[in-house]
């Protein structure tokens, strides 16, 4: 089993530069890194499944 910490990151500035020919833009950005992370844990399996623990205390989607 592996554990790993996916740190946050804070955007302050993101400006797109350009469309690259395999269709992703190319991005020039200023961020922060945060403390704040997502715990990921990945074991061995021979199916592929995906679970999670995130309580959503209102689960209704608002559509503008």
């Amino acid at each position: 089993m592996i554990t790993e910490k996916a740190y946050a990151k804070l955007n302050l500035a993101l400006d797109v530069v350009g469309k690259r020919s395999d269709g992703y833009h190319d991005l020039n950005m200023i961020m922060i890194p945060l403390e704040l992370f997502d715990l990921l844990t990945f074991e061995k399996a021979k199916d592929i499944s995906l679970s999670s623990n995130i309580f959503i205390e209102n689960r209704e989607i608002k559509r503008k």
